[in-house]
C-alpha cells in the first residue's frame, strides 16, 4: 500500500502491571491516523487507555478505559485528525500477548 508506514510494538502483558506503548511519526513523516491494539491469544481481558503522558495509569476493570475480551480480538480507533505521537497504556489481571500499531494512511 502506497503511504503506509505502521509503528508497532508486540510482547506479553505482565499481570496487574501497566505497560507503556509509545507511539511516533514513521519515515514518511505521515501522522497516526488509527490506533489498533490486539489481544493476540486470548488468554485474558486487557484494558487499555489512548491518552497523553500525563494520563492517569489504567486499572484492571477500571473505569474510561477500552476493554478488549479474554478472546482473540482486535479494537480499531480511528482519530480526529493525524498526530504525531500517541501513548498507549495497557494492563490486565494475566499475561496475555498484546500488538499495538498505530496506522498513517
Amino acid at each position: 500500500m502506497s503511504g503506509y508506514d505502521p509503528d508497532q510494538a508486540n510482547g506479553t502483558l505482565v499481570a496487574s502491571t501497566v505497560t507503556t506503548v509509545n507511539l511516533a511519526i514513521g519515515s514518511t513523516g505521515a501522522g497516526i491516523t488509527a490506533v489498533r491494539v490486539f489481544n493476540r491469544d486470548g488468554t485474558a481481558e486487557i484494558w487499555w487507555s489512548m491518552a497523553d503522558a500525563s494520563a492517569a495509569a489504567p486499572t484492571v476493570g477500571g473505569t474510561d478505559l477500552y476493554l478488549l475480551p479474554a478472546a482473540v480480538s482486535v479494537d480499531v480507533i480511528e482519530l480526529p485528525y493525524p498526530v504525531e505521537t500517541v501513548e498507549v497504556k495497557l494492563i490486565s489481571s494475566g499475561t496475555p500477548k498484546y500488538c499495538v500499531i498505530g496506522d498513517r494512511f
